[in-house]
């Protein structure tokens, strides 16, 4: 009968612990910036809420929302996986583990973005001006103001 040898890595575990020790305390951010629209007399984070929340004469758009679905999965598989290295190499710092999750919020938002055809239609006024029908893009501008930060002592959450 073979025999079973069973071992453990006990350096991977300490060191798992505490990366999530270190992780607890760090959180990572990811939205529209205030920076200035270039097109537009609004911050870009405005112009976002003004299409998420929606007003009398625009609908309701809500990509945040969206987004949050496109990447619930892809977050948890990302962090599970850097962590997992980080358990088996010890290489891996809790930044690197957070960077690779906003990477993923950003491209998330920006897909969400750009799924126009889920949204409410423009109305007709809209597309005579704008010479096309695709909601939450006017001049494609939007997205490029979709940035990601780690920050440290943040307290992590899910928030």
């Amino acid at each position: 009968m073979a025999k079973i040898k069973y071992s453990h890595n006990l350096k991977g575990m300490a060191r798992t612990r505490k990366m999530l020790r270190e992780l607890d305390n760090m959180t990572v951010i990811c939205g529209i910036t205030d920076e200035m629209h270039p097109e537009h007399n609004l911050p870009a984070n405005e112009i976002a809420l003004l299409n998420i929340g929606g007003t009398k004469r625009i609908p309701s758009r809500d990509f945040m929302y969206v987004a949050e679905g496109l990447i619930e999965d892809e977050v948890r598989r990302v962090a599970k996986d850097m962590v997992s290295k980080a358990y088996v190499t010890g290489k891996i710092r809790p930044e690197k583990v957070l960077e690779a999750v906003g990477k993923v919020q950003k491209q998330g938002i920006i897909d969400a973005i750009e799924m126009s055809d889920i949204y409410v239609p423009n109305a007709p006024e809209t597309i005579r001006k704008k010479g096309f029908d695709k909601p939450l893009t006017e001049s494609g501008k939007l997205k490029d103001f979709v940035e990601y930060q780690v920050i440290k002592g943040g307290g992590g959450g899910d928030d």
